[in-house]
């Protein structure tokens, strides 16, 4: 919803969560425009009798959550509330030690902390006849400190939808409409070579509001399910800014737009045997975009088809594939507005052209007994792709600005499996190996493509027994650059994080969780100044469910 399409995860209180799931591989034949590499989507409890469910945490780094989530069912009506308030103090996140010529941490440095507050409501009700009206509604109000005493950032939202769902034509159909308005607020300074001082130096105040609506209806005909819909956004902000220097005001400005999409999907489930499942689908886009202050205007199109198959080759191998494309329009925030982070500074481009998916992907799926694994090759191409072009370095200040760099080709591969050793014992693996690079008519080509690693690998051990549950997992994450020219490297990092848990009176559960067990120092920002991230940090709470 917000100028930048960020995402605010702290918007869902932690107990409200359901489950959370993950499609791999661009999804906007089905999902939207957004969807260009995958959908996350958390999905909320939906009780049908009397339910609550409480935790509070308490832990290092002056960190505290409190969470609550209930609801039930009267007769036709459902209802649901959750809230959650959290915390943290944070810690320093510049690095002690820094490339020759850049400083150390300094005494501007302080503390990376950050709190918020969220609020979620819903009644529905359900008639005789099997149609549903929900009405929903949330709030987030989050604060976050940014490493020195002037530079904050805050934001406020809120939002609200209306659902309603029931047969139609013999299938089910869905409809929903949304809207909300945010407020983010943003404060950036000059720091002095020594890290001694800092001078404030712009103020961003960045309103934006957003509605939609949304349809779709399924239907099954023999062993064809097919799904259709459209749906259509409305999005405007603009960024308010004042320029300062020692106090002085020496300017201000107020740039932003507006943007309108339209789409339509469709997509048919085949179910050719018992073995053999192929579904193909298509999304078309339309994008309208405008600026407030200059005569910039721009509408564009997008047809993003997707054909996938599955097929059982007997009861323990199975493979699958698929093709597809995808598209995904320039936020507000990359056309209009433009921060610093360190000693970069990054502008806007009102010029932006959307990016544009092809790809495939293949893979292998085994299990048998104990033992399941699946073996993943993909390969995109992402045309007109977005990043951060460095336009000029001095040893003040690098200057940067978002463009389209022709294209990015990345290709790899997904290796995961997980092996029961016993009833109560399970480990699991996972990797990824993944070269990315832009591509085309461009000064970057062959360069590797910022903030993407080589390779990432996991392990996680779980034990489960009786009232006990304890895990530990590591994750190795391969080295990568920080920047466009492949100038400022990030190095390979190690974590390891354990979380035990054990069942009292069946209703209460008491936990303890270390993140960064053996407290490595790794590196998750360069620019150029080193940021490091989060050193060992211990947790420990309880979490009840009455139902």
């Amino acid at each position: 919803m917000s100028v930048g399409g960020w995402v605010y995860w702290d918007k869902v209180p932690q107990v409200a969560i359901d489950r959370i799931e993950v499609v791999r591989g661009s999804g906007s034949d089905l999902y939207g425009a957004d969807a260009l590499g995958g959908v996350i989507q958390l999905l909320t409890m939906r009780p049908e009798r009397p339910s609550v469910r409480a935790l509070v945490e308490a832990g290092g780094l002056g960190t505290g959550r409190a969470s609550v989530f209930g609801g039930g069912r009267a007769r036709a009506v459902r209802y649901r509330a959750g809230g959650e308030w959290f915390s943290t103090d944070g810690y320093i996140n510049v690095a002690t030690t820094q490339e020759p010529g850049i400083a150390p941490r300094g005494p501007i440095d302080t503390k990376i902390g950050s709190s918020h507050r969220s609020g979620m409501a819903s009644v529905g009700y359900q008639t005789s006849g099997g149609w549903r009206l929900d009405v929903n509604g949330g709030v987030l109000s989050e604060n976050r400190q940014n490493g020195s005493p002037i530079v904050i950032n805050n934001t406020a939202s809120r939002q609200a939808s209306v659902e309603g769902a029931g047969g139609v034509g013999g299938g089910l159909a869905l409809a929903h409409v949304f809207g909300g308005t945010q407020g983010y607020d943003q404060t950036f300074s000059a720091v002095s070579p020594d890290r001694t001082t800092e001078d404030l130096n712009r103020l961003q105040h960045v309103p934006t509001r957003v509605v939609g609506i949304g349809v779709q209806w399924v239907r099954s005909f023999g062993r064809h399910t097919v799904l259709v819909g459209a749906e259509g956004k409305f999005i405007k902000g603009h960024t308010q800014e004042t320029q300062l220097s020692r106090g002085r005001v020496l300017g201000a400005s107020d740039n932003g737009g507006t943007q309108r999409t339209g789409s339509a999907f469709v997509q048919d489930t085949f179910l050719i045997s018992d073995r053999l499942t192929v579904v193909a689908g298509a999304h078309g886009d339309g994008w309208h975009s405008e600026s407030q202050n200059t005569p910039y205007s721009r509408t564009l199109g997008s047809f993003s088809p997707r054909t996938s198959f599955a097929y059982r080759l007997n009861g323990v191998v199975s493979i699958r594939g698929s093709v597809y494309g995808g598209f995904r329009a320039p936020t507000l925030n990359e056309l209009y507005r433009g921060f610093r982070a360190g000693n970069t500074q990054t502008n806007p481009n009102e010029a932006l052209l959307p990016e544009r998916l092809k790809g495939g992907d293949g893979g292998v799926l085994m299990a048998r007994g104990r033992l399941s694994a699946r073996v993943t090759g993909f390969w995109n191409v992402l045309d007109d792709t977005i990043t951060n072009i460095t336009l000029s370095t001095t040893p003040q200040l690098i200057t940067k600005q978002r463009a389209n760099a022709d294209h990015m080709r990345s290709a790899g591969l997904e290796l995961e499996s997980d092996v029961r050793l016993a009833a109560s014992l399970s480990v699991g693996f996972t990797s990824a190996i993944v070269n990315a690079r832009f591509k085309g008519d461009t000064s970057l080509r062959d360069n590797r493509v910022p903030q993407v690693p080589a390779y990432n690998i996991g392990v996680n051990i779980r034990f489960s027994h009786d009232a006990w549950t304890v895990s530990s997992q590591v994750r190795v994450t391969g080295a990568q650059f920080e920047d466009d020219l492949n100038l400022f490297a990030l190095r390979r990092a190690t974590v390891l994080d354990v979380f035990a848990s054990r069942r009292l009176l069946g209703k209460v559960t008491a936990f303890v969780a270390v993140e960064n067990l053996f407290d490595s120092r790794y590196d998750v920002g360069r620019t150029p100044i080193l940021t490091t991230g989060l050193p060992r940090a211990v947790r420990a709470g309880v979490q009840v469910w009455l139902r």
